[in-house]
């Protein structure tokens, strides 16, 4: 059972922890791949055995999967051209940042 929830929990950390280095200007391309992969990621988590349900490997799991089920559809959504601007202008606003979102070096992290 500690096989399998520890090879999960090393993928899930490993693919978020490259796809936070992904720049701003290549995200689009890969959204979909990563909507895919944390989606496969939920159901492995599911599948997982009752009883590591409460072990804290799996509540923090459980956690970065679903920060990231919650932050890509939002991420997906400021990378579209046609309403970038405006929400990015009320992220900004908001969050009372500069954040540099048309650089180069602007990554998901």
């Amino acid at each position: 059972m500690l096989d399998k929830l520890y090879n999960l929990y090393d993928k899930v950390k490993h693919n978020i922890s490259q796809w936070k280095e992904i720049t701003w200007v290549d995200i689009k391309a890969n959204i979909e791949e990563m909507s895919g992969k944390i989606e496969d990621f939920a159901k492995d988590c599911a599948k997982l055995p009752k009883t590591l349900r409460a072990w804290d490997a799996y509540k923090e799991l459980k956690q970065e999967i679903d920060d990231m089920t919650d932050i890509i559809p939002l991420v997906e959504a400021l990378a579209k051209e046609s309403i970038r601007n405006r929400h990015w202008e009320a992220v900004i606003e908001l969050t009372h940042e500069d954040i540099p979102y048309q650089s180069e070096t602007f990554n998901l992290s």
